[in-house]
């Protein structure tokens, strides 16, 4: 593909990188807060049905929910963002995505106040489904608004921004829960809506929205603020403006989706999301602290809840290096086998706990070792490679519907498994629930295989050339490794 001469005058060297660190910083706080909330039902468990008896009944705070309620509140938090990731692309094209994420910091504060002062379960269910009807929408408002802030060099490194974030947060929470209750908890939660707020109120607005809006001087302000004095900013607007142009030349369409070219490139983004779910990370999560009492495990159990979420953390660092090294695709499916391999280990230490308990008494470190080999594979791959790959993926005309639709598909598997695994465990046993989960996992390896194309490298003519079913030298086929593509 030829380069036009302004293009290569366009010298990103000069752009300055600390002003787009920080606004993609501001805007992952919303990141965290969805981590905030998915970490929070582990820890908070024991508390919140009383499970060591050590409440006061007599109370007007006192709160006691059942399993069957337990598993409303992650499911809840899953719905709402469900709903939110459906709203997300609407709201922001018409709010714009600075004053977008800056109204959705107030009713996050105004959930976890309502948490704090519950007095009935139906409080807290509220409050789920408010904080992931925002955090849905910020799922979709934050990563779009990075993309925009963003120069080519950086655009990989601080797209990995938001998963990141997110597993902070989960870490914070179940660090939160080794020592305060759960109220306290949600109080102290509070603060961080808060302090986002402030953060992207500082923030410009992205230049391609009010490109979009013709608010040219604006645009021009915005990057100026972004990228320092020595860059020409001028002719990146002025090429933004071109491709704009070009953009609303053909504008998509949800019946685009119908067609081969669309409905294809669709399908695998969705599939890749939908793996997500079925994987078991959020049943992991939300009964972490639960599985490692049902295990009997000797090691604290909201201390494993901690090094399961850091182990996330870590492993996600290393894998927004490996990512541009060894391929999106190669990545997705290592991941994928090594959470179906500590599925079927945890699945099988249940069985033979089932047969006879005393068998496992000297492998109680196995559920913890199990879960930290689980956390690490997904967030290898499983985690944040669908997010890098379902924009990739599909074409530029129907990016806007085709996201949408992969991410409700994320949304939707994550619900649809957090909210059947207490009802999947009374019918296949603690060991079949998670050897089901293993086969999941299993699935996804041999689709990544079999189906995914590799993206690293690849033009979006290229990627589009896979599923036209037109030939590339460097298309990938379907089982061929990505090392030996062309």
């Amino acid at each position: 593909m030829s380069v036009s001469n302004e293009e290569q005058k366009l010298d990103y060297d000069k752009a300055r990188k600390g002003p787009q660190f920080a606004a993609a910083l501001a805007a992952s706080i919303s990141a965290f807060i969805l981590g905030n909330w998915l970490g929070w039902p582990s820890p908070i468990q024991p508390q919140i049905q009383d499970i060591h008896g050590t409440a006061n009944p007599s109370s007007i705070w006192y709160l006691r929910l059942s399993d069957d309620d337990f598993s409303w509140i992650g499911s809840l938090i899953l719905l709402g963002a469900l709903v939110g990731s459906m709203m997300g692309g609407s709201v922001m094209d018409r709010w714009g995505r600075k004053r977008t994420l800056l109204v959705l910091a107030v009713p996050l504060v105004l959930a976890w106040f309502l948490t704090v002062v519950s007095v009935h379960v139906s409080m807290i269910f509220i409050a789920c489904l408010v904080s992931g009807l925002c955090c849905g929408i910020c799922s979709v408002v934050c990563p779009t608004y990075i993309g925009e802030i963003s120069t080519p060099q950086l655009r990989g490194t601080l797209g990995f921004m938001f998963q990141l974030s997110l597993c902070f947060g989960m870490v914070f929470s179940s660090i939160m829960g080794l020592g305060l209750k759960w109220r306290l908890i949600s109080a102290i939660m509070e603060v961080f809506p808060l302090v986002w707020f402030i953060s992207v109120a500082s923030v410009p607005e992205s230049p391609v929205f009010l490109a979009r809006q013709g608010r040219r001087k604006e645009a021009l302000q915005s990057l100026r603020q972004l990228r320092g004095p020595d860059f020409n900013i001028e002719l990146e607007l002025k090429q933004l403006e071109e491709s704009l142009k070009a953009e609303m030349a053909t504008l998509p369409r949800w019946s685009d989706l119908s067609e081969p070219w669309a409905y294809k490139p669709t399908a695998a983004a969705a599939a890749l999301m939908f793996f997500v779910g079925l994987s078991g990370v959020n049943p992991a999560s939300f009964n972490a602290v639960a599985i490692f009492n049902a295990a009997g495990s000797t090691i604290d159990d909201n201390l494993c809840a901690v090094i399961l979420n850091v182990t996330q953390v870590v492993v996600n660092i290393a894998a927004t290096f490996l990512t541009e090294r060894m391929g999106r695709r190669l990545l997705f499916l290592i991941s994928e086998l090594i959470c179906c391999v500590s599925m079927t280990t945890l699945g099988t230490y249940f069985y033979f706990e089932q047969i006879d308990a005393d068998s496992v008494t000297n492998i109680g470190w196995l559920p913890l070792t199990s879960l930290v080999l689980f956390n690490a594979g997904f967030a290898l791959g499983v985690g944040p490679v669908p997010w890098v790959m379902a924009g990739e993926l599909v074409p530029g005309k129907i990016k806007g519907p085709a996201v949408s639709v992969a991410t409700f598909a994320n949304w939707f598997s994550c619900f649809l498994v957090a909210k059947t695994f207490i009802y999947i465990q009374e019918g296949l046993t603690r060991a079949g629930t998670f050897w089901l989960f293993g086969v999941f996992c299993l699935c996804g390896a041999l689709f990544a295989y079999f189906l995914l194309p590799e993206t690293k490298g690849k033009s979006p003519e290229e990627i589009q050339n896979y599923f036209t079913g037109r030939t590339s030298n460097s298309s990938s086929a379907p089982g061929q490794s990505p090392e030996k593509q062309n």
